[in-house]
């Protein structure tokens, strides 16, 4: 199945291998499905969130505080494969406003979290990217509860090794193990690097018995790409890794893809024209029809028809 976010009308849609719709999922309780990320289950269920404005007083948290303030949090939802509602999960009732050291809290409307992905760990649970907060956080399935706070100003974690804080990122994966794949903006970078802000690849290992977290692969670019926004990571079943770099519109450039090999040698970019923009990028094979051996066009670069 292929699944995509449709902007109109606010609503994931669900494509069998022939492009047939078979079903359309959307929050529930009133919210509104966000189009960052969103997970289609092997067992029918789907996993999706919202962001969830609240007038919040500010005004005996900071001093100019707006008694009237628009915060940005979020909702987590999970639903069978009938839409019926199994869990949700409201950043409010585990995440402070003060845990954002960004935001001026004296302003009227601002994003406490800003949720840009979603992943399930190798033990059932959740795993979210918080851009706003340069935060991974761990949800338990269950419960609700917060397992751990990985970055940003709550976090739990002693940083091992030759390695610097990641700040602003994108796509969390898990990996199995306690392995997890994140792309780092870096959008804070130049403070640790001595120089200007460069964007990574990385894989981490983390050690919740000593609550260590150490670096154990890394990669950036030769060009060393720097994008503020956008971005994803995916390793691939052979081990290459395959890097979306994001925005590089600052840079003057378009959208980077770039597939890494074991030894981080480049085996694969592919460079978009100036001013566009890929948010998340995935490799996949996608031969469901058997009638298709090989490429027939004999004229074609990569022909071989088998």
């Amino acid at each position: 199945h292929l699944t995509y976010y449709d902007r109109e009308v606010n609503r994931w849609f669900m494509m069998d291998s022939l492009y047939t719709l078979v079903d359309s999922i959307s929050c529930l309780n009133g919210y509104i499905a966000d189009n960052h990320d969103f997970i289609a289950l092997e067992n029918g269920n789907y996993i999706l969130f919202a962001y969830d404005d609240q007038i919040v007083d500010l005004s005996s948290v900071v001093t100019g505080g707006s008694p009237n303030a628009v915060v940005e949090g979020l909702v987590i939802q999970e639903l069978d494969q009938e839409h019926n509602l199994l869990l949700e999960w409201r950043s409010w009732d585990h995440i402070n406003i003060t845990d954002n050291t960004y935001v001026d809290l004296t302003s009227n409307d601002f994003a406490l979290l800003h949720c840009n992905a979603i992943d399930i760990d190798f033990d059932n649970n959740l795993l979210i990217s918080s851009r706003s907060l340069d935060e991974i956080t761990k949800i338990d399935r269950l419960t609700g509860e917060i397992i751990w706070r990985w970055g940003g100003s709550q976090n739990e974690f002693t940083i091992l090794g030759n390695d610097y804080p990641f700040t602003h990122q994108h796509c969390i994966r898990s990996l199995g193990n306690s392995r997890y794949l994140l792309y780092d903006n870096g959008n804070f970078s130049a403070q640790y690097t001595g120089s200007g802000n460069i964007s990574r690849a990385l894989e981490y290992q983390i050690d919740t018995i000593n609550m260590t977290v150490e670096k154990k692969w890394e990669f950036i670019h030769p060009n060393a790409y720097y994008a503020p926004s956008t971005g994803s990571v995916q390793r691939l079943p052979n081990g290459n890794t395959l890097i979306n770099w994001g925005n590089m519109q600052t840079s003057g450039l378009g959208a980077r893809i770039t597939e890494v090999d074991t030894i981080n040698q480049i085996v694969f970019q592919l460079e978009c024209v100036t001013n566009e923009n890929v948010y998340r990028a995935n490799k996949a094979d996608w031969f469901f029809d058997s009638s298709i051996i090989g490429c027939p066009d004999a004229l074609a670069c990569n022909y071989n028809p088998n």
